[in-house]
């Protein structure tokens, strides 16, 4: 019996200035904003990171298929 297909959702993250972006702690590979880019449905680890001022933030955040989900951070 083959496995379900399970859709995955999308994720859309901006940060002020800018910042880093760390995908269940591996680095997405381009600085933010970043939209719409594909993840698998479950939980998720986020890390906005802004190497300039040494801050960053971290999130767990459940992704539901077919959703949108944004997430923001400022680092002013």
């Amino acid at each position: 019996k083959p496995a379900l297909k399970v859709a995955p959702g999308s994720l859309s993250v901006s940060c002020i200035p800018w910042c880093r972006v760390f995908l269940d702690g591996v680095d997405v590979g381009k600085p933010s904003p970043i939209v719409g880019m594909s993840v698998s449905a479950g939980q998720h680890t986020l890390k906005m990171e802004h190497p300039p001022s040494g801050r960053s933030r971290e999130v767990m955040l459940e992704v539901k298929p077919g959703e949108e989900r944004r997430e923001s951070s400022s680092f002013r």
